[in-house]
């Protein structure tokens, strides 16, 4: 007795196909007495909150802007002081470097000391996210060079780095490091500046080591943690560093700034609000701070007004969110005691609309001696009634469809039939295929059509003569492609069913390949549906672990090996590592005891075959799934 699970159609009955014969319109609803109730609650609630409220922001706004300019200057001295920090250190790297340069040298000429700096990359132990460049030039003007990787040095670049070599040489500068004058640098992304240190031997100079350093970094940073808009000049005032379009950020020059114009001329540090334009053409508030660094270098921050002084919205916000709170408690007052009120009525609305719906479960649950009580058992009564009549339709509905299904099932075991080997081979095909689609995630309509599919995967051998289907030894060529046409056999038999329209695909491709071999049209991994895909993988399956009269049933784990070896060339991968995965935990063990039973009553029947190996290996190749045919380049498939 087989102990496989049913095949049954969650389509046996929408509600939704009942519903639509009843029709209903629901009368405009008329204002409740919640409303009032509750737009009363809400004024009484709201209006003092608010009065109050609004005079605290008013008294309080002076302070808070206060408070956030301060904020500003912090983050722009905080900058300030990082940028000075970061600076010194790059300088104290250089000069060490230049200390190491010093001591290899000794001993060396100048073209053997060029040599090994090339060879040993000592240059390039520097370079890192912010040094971009690092560059020996010797006194001769002969240079070793190492860059990030992908950097290009520009003509511009090379000639600054020119004139601060000339600069050490010529000038009297002692043994410290060389800060440049910052620049702005695209091939840096940003901001830079050229550090340099003199090269010694024996207390004379003999070249100089220089690095190129990027701001930039240092600009991303403090604007991804600030929020506000960074822009950086030297103690001339010219733009260095900048992370915005001045010009389009204020609609005006950037030195024509109030702020900028105080930096200048006054340098220290100051914050202050002035006007602009933005780039829509609005105009503008904003607020901007300034903070000069060790270095003479201004750090500027500025955000529009309605940024900066975020603390007045929070503080406007968060009175808002109470008075909503307090709407909220007003509300909830208001539908509690209106409720008590209108509840009857509304249940028995709630109830019609949800029969009207499709809900014919739903009753009105009042207990009242009322009109409104009597009412509600004139529906319960009709409910009732209607609730039978669409019972009897559910019967119906279910009737046809048990008919329908054991049509096809009566139809594709007379196929199986005619082979005791293939005996029940759809069934198992089905069930295999239905566990698999669940397993892969899809949903109750889809898992339905892949079962079906799977069931039906081999009605077209109905057109297949059966001196072709059971011919004992190997098909000729004529043969095997009238074999290979019982895929589009099967949909064109079962294409005037509109019911099973979302199945011929399933049946006309489960014999297509993931590598695009297979047929009848050829398709290749993700345009074969993916149905088809899962029953391709079981059909396989089931060919392998069962007998055949050419082929003993493999164990599961040379099956599993086997499918493993067709992943990418037969199978889809992703679909092969569920099945195997759901296999091992013992999903398909009702499916796969009934494969064995089948092993064991045609053991005794194969025992008695003696096969010649050619007509093996081209009944494999004829009768079964490419899965029993062995690829090119892989050994003879065993039943281990």
């Amino acid at each position: 007795m087989s102990q496989l699970p049913p095949l049954e159609d969650p389509r046996t009955f929408d509600p939704e196909l009942i519903a639509p014969v009843m029709p209903h319109k629901r009368r405009r609803r008329r204002y409740k007495i919640a409303w009032v109730l509750t737009a009363v609650l809400l004024i009484v609630g709201i209006l003092p909150i608010y009065t109050v409220s609004s005079r605290l922001i008013f008294i309080n706004k002076d302070t808070l802007k206060t408070q956030q300019q301060v904020n500003q200057m912090q983050l722009a001295s905080s900058l300030a002081h990082h940028i000075d920090s970061f600076i010194e250190g790059q300088r104290r790297t250089l000069a060490v470097l230049a200390e190491v340069l010093s001591g290899e040298m000794a001993g060396l000429s100048g073209e053997s000391f060029l040599s090994n700096l090339s060879r040993r990359r000592t240059l390039s132990r520097f370079v890192d996210r912010d040094v971009f460049l690092m560059r020996y030039t010797h006194r001769n003007g002969t240079s070793v060079t190492a860059m990030q990787e992908g950097f290009e040095a520009v003509p511009e670049l090379e000639t600054m780095l020119d004139d601060d070599f000339a600069t050490h040489l010529n000038t009297d500068m002692g043994a410290g490091t060389r800060l440049g004058v910052p620049f702005y640098s695209e091939a840096a992304g940003g901001g830079a500046v050229i550090l340099s240190a003199p090269v010694t031997r024996k207390g004379r100079r003999v070249g100089v080591v220089s690095a190129l350093v990027g701001l930039a970094g240092l600009w991303r940073e403090a604007q991804r943690s600030s929020g506000y808009s960074l822009f950086a000049l030297d103690g001339k005032g010219t733009l260095f560093s900048e992370l915005i379009d001045m010009e389009r950020f204020t609609g005006r020059p950037y030195k024509e700034l109030e702020l900028v114009r105080e930096f200048i001329a006054v340098g220290g540090s100051r914050v202050m609000p002035y006007p602009a334009v933005n780039a829509a053409g609005e105009e503008v508030a904003l607020v901007g701070a300034y903070y000069e660094t060790r270095l003479g270098w201004g750090i500027f921050m500025q955000a529009e007004e309605n940024h900066a002084y975020y603390m007045v919205d929070r503080m406007k916000r968060d009175t808002w969110f109470h008075a909503g709170m307090v709407a909220i408690g007003a509300l909830a007052m208001g539908l509690a005691f209106a409720g008590w009120i209108s509840r009857p009525i509304r249940r028995l609305a709630d109830s019609s609309v949800a029969f009207a719906e499709g809900d014919f479960h739903a009753r009105v649950p009042i207990n009242s001696g009322n009109e409104i009580g009597e009412l509600a058992d004139t529906f319960n009564a009709m409910a009732e009634t209607l609730e039978r009549y669409i019972a009897r339709l559910k019967r119906a509905a279910q009737e046809n469809s048990q008919l329908f299904l054991g049509s096809i099932r009566a139809l594709t075991a007379a196929i199986d039939e005619k082979d005791s080997y293939t005996r029940g081979h759809s069934e198992r095909v089905r069930a295999y295929a239905a566990t698999l689609a669940r397993d892969m995630g899809l949903p109750p309509d889809e898992v339905w059509r892949t079962e079906v599919g799977a069931l039906l995967h081999d009605v077209g051998k109905i057109g297949i003569q059966d001196c072709i289907l059971n011919k004992p030894g190997p098909l000729t060529e004529e043969e095997y492609e009238i074999m290979k046409t019982h895929p589009v056999r099967g949909a064109n038999i079962m294409a005037p069913i509109e019911q099973l329209s979302d199945v011929i695909p399933i049946m006309k491709h489960h014999h297509e390949r993931w590598d695009g071999r297979g047929y009848p049209d050829g398709l290749k991994a993700l345009d074969i549906p993916l149905s088809a895909r899962l029953v391709t993988i079981v059909d396989c399956w089931d060919a392998m672990t069962t007998n055949r009269p050419y082929q003993k049933a493999m164990g599961m784990e040379a099956g599993i090996t086997r499918l493993e070896v067709l992943v990418g060339k037969m199978f889809d991968p992703d679909a092969v590592k569920v099945f195997i995965a759901g296999m091992r935990d013992g999903h398909y063990s009702a499916v796969y005891d009934e494969a064995k039973q089948q092993v064991a009553d045609t053991t005794e029947n194969l025992s008695r075959i003696e096969q010649d190996p050619r007509a093996v290996v081209s009944a494999r190749r004829n009768l079964d799934p490419d899965c029993l045919t062995p690829e090119p380049d892989e050994p003879p498939v065993t039943q281990a």
